[in-house]
């Protein structure tokens, strides 16, 4: 009788072992399948904001490309403005000795009345003003294309290096999960005093919280997200030229202000 109390015992010890044994790798295993849940959610977080930044990149590229170019052009637009504003110059300063004539006179072989000159060097002004209006507008919208350039240039750079940290980001998450897999199956076969395995769990578990928390700043420092139309405008808006004339009150005075008072000197 005694034997076979012994015997029963022993089944009963093994039997409770057993079971706290299933229990371990229900809690382990459940523990698992958590992490692994919440490490896919954030790699797709990271997938999506990598995505974002390349798009984003990307177009950063064109358009500051295109803002070099409208750059470009401008400069050739300068370059004949102020070709034509010399050309006006020049021959503001053959009219502007006869503003003053009472009778007809003779330029280059050509005789014109007291209208005709007057007339010439009004049209003449406001041509000039026309164009210098022109010009200050080109120079203000190189500024700005300029300073788009570079700004575009320095987001680039800043995403770029954004984007290197998210794809480092992403290779740990994924090496966290491989670890993470590796767990799943010792956990299968993981015995009643293996408590390494358990043990190793809760220091992988930190680890990826801990990177978690990593991970969640960098996709909270900063937007990933560019409005493509909007710089675009910016760049297309700055070679809209907006001219505001004005007619001078005298022609002679005007024209004196322009050739900084050598036309009064014959």
């Amino acid at each position: 009788m005694r034997r076979s109390s012994i015997v029963l015992l022993a089944i009963a010890l093994a039997w409770g072992c057993g079971a706290r044994t299933e229990v371990a790798k229900d809690k382990v295993l459940k523990q698992i399948d958590k992490m692994l849940g919440e490490v896919d959610v954030k790699r797709k977080e990271i997938e999506l904001s990598v995505n974002g930044l390349k798009d984003g990149i990307e177009g950063m590229r064109k358009a500051k490309i295109k803002a070099q170019v409208k750059r470009e052009q401008m400069d050739r637009q300068v370059g004949d403005i102020q070709q034509q504003i010399t050309q006006v110059d020049d021959i503001l300063k053959k009219l502007r000795p006869h503003l003053n004539a009472t009778t007809p006179v003779e330029i280059s072989g050509t005789t014109y009345s007291v209208q005709q000159i007057n007339e010439a060097a009004d049209k003449l002004l406001k041509e000039r003003k026309m164009l210098s209006d022109n010009l200050d507008h080109l120079h203000q919208a190189q500024a700005s294309l300029d300073n788009t350039a570079s700004t575009l240039e320095k987001r680039q750079i800043e995403c770029q290096e954004r984007l290197k940290r998210l794809e480092v980001q992403l290779a740990e998450i994924d090496t966290k999960s491989v670890a993470l897999k590796a767990m799943q199956e010792a956990s299968a076969s993981m015995g009643d005093g293996d408590k390494s395995l358990a043990s190793n769990l809760d220091s992988l578990e930190h680890k990826v919280k801990d990177l978690f928390a990593t991970v969640e700043t960098e996709l909270r420092s900063g937007d990933e997200k560019w409005n493509e139309t909007v710089e675009n405008k910016k760049i297309d808006s700055a070679d809209s030229l907006i001219e505001n004339m004005r007619k001078p009150a005298d022609t002679a005075t005007e024209i004196d202000k322009i050739l900084g008072g050598a036309g009064t000197k014959k």
